[in-house]
């Protein structure tokens, strides 16, 4: 079984993968409902991509953002209920939204969807903008839970 320590203000656990998948699956619900609108405007794919990522005038957009945004349109298409996304969602395309973000140090969340820095001049704050990935993590587990797990996600899931 694979896992990893993860430590939080002197207390530390260990974190399995099943436990990162079922995190990763929570942000990407909550990534989800805040893109509702996009979808439902939208008929197809390149629909939704570009009514997500249109008014930012997103260029060279990373595949890692591109690969979320298609697997979470992939689930609303389908009707996919919430409890179904927790049981079934690999966590892959999340896990591999945060490793951008740890590669490209200095990187702005919305970057990962190709933004330009400046096109994004509220970083962070509630409720979370659907492009900050970030952010849907804190919602899920806590400000200070959320260094340790984001890395725990990229270490079990990819």
């Amino acid at each position: 079984m694979a896992f990893v320590l993860i430590g939080s203000n002197g207390n530390a656990q260990n974190i399995t993968k099943e436990e990162a998948r079922v995190y990763a699956a929570k942000v990407l619900i909550n990534f989800k409902n805040t893109l509702q609108p996009e979808f439902a405007n939208s008929k197809n794919f390149d629909e939704f991509f570009k009514n997500a990522t249109g008014p930012y005038k997103a260029t060279n957009v990373p595949t890692q953002g591109k690969a979320l945004l298609q697997v979470t349109y992939n689930y609303m298409k389908a009707g996919t209920s919430d409890i179904e996304i927790v049981k079934n969602y690999s966590g892959k395309e999340v896990a591999a939204a945060y490793k951008f973000l740890q590669d490209n140090p200095g990187t702005l969340e919305s970057q990962v969807f190709g933004f330009k820095q400046s096109a994004s001049s509220t970083e962070g704050g509630y409720p979370c903008k659907w492009w900050q990935v970030r952010c849907h993590l804190v919602q899920v587990v806590g400000e200070t839970a959320a260094d340790a797990i984001l890395a725990a996600l990229i270490i079990l899931l990819l």
